[in-house]
């Protein structure tokens, strides 16, 4: 979740030439972003193992639009949530034969190569 917030989010890039106030504005604004992405991952993929973060935030940032777009209308904000989330159901970790991700090894511990 780190590497979501801080490198797809850019919490630490800003302009140089930005004043101290605009620097720190920048901050709060991506901060507040980086919250509201994280609940909407929270509440849309967290509950399944195999969800890709990184697959499901840059599906988010395509969302940002519709999202901004419907804060005004609770039914419309309701309506955009819901097919997003079926959206990023989609955003899943590939499995892999060679070196199995951590969704696989939880799935299946015999995938584990113990050595002694």
């Amino acid at each position: 979740m780190f590497k979501v917030w801080k490198s797809h989010n850019g919490l630490t890039s800003h302009r140089p030439e930005a004043s101290p106030r605009e620097q720190l504005a920048t901050v709060y604004a991506k901060l507040i972003g980086a919250l509201i992405q994280h609940w909407v991952l929270l509440t849309a993929t967290w509950n399944r193992i195999d969800r890709s973060l990184m697959k499901a935030a840059v599906t988010l940032r395509e969302w940002i639009n519709p999202l901004a777009e419907a804060l005004d209308d609770l039914e419309r904000l309701v309506a955009v949530l819901g097919r997003l989330e079926e959206i990023l159901k989609g955003d899943r970790v590939e499995r892999r034969r060679k070196k199995p991700s951590l969704f696989q090894l939880l799935d299946d511990p015999g995938l584990l190569e113990w050595e002694i």
